[in-house]
């Protein structure tokens, strides 16, 4: 019967350790990708928000127009 040491076990939770440090530090990369993408995302998104509000305003004026000229309230 073998007893396990520990200087095995140390050993054996240092690399389990290492392990998990460099997995979390693989994670901390892809998470702030992921966030530099968002912001990205975000950024376009407020665009295209701006450009949507105009455009709603013009055809909601166009269509207001068109009924006035059609005789409908």
């Amino acid at each position: 019967m073998q007893t396990n040491r520990p200087v095995d076990v140390d050993a054996a939770l240092d690399k389990n350790l290492d392990d998990m440090a460099s997995g979390l530090a693989r994670l901390k990369g892809l998470a702030n990708g992921l966030n530099s993408e968002l912001n990205e995302h975000n950024d376009l998104l407020d665009r295209v928000n701006v450009k949507t509000e105009d455009v709603k305003f013009k055809v909601d004026r166009q269509n207001r127009d068109m009924n006035k000229i059609l005789g409908k309230k």
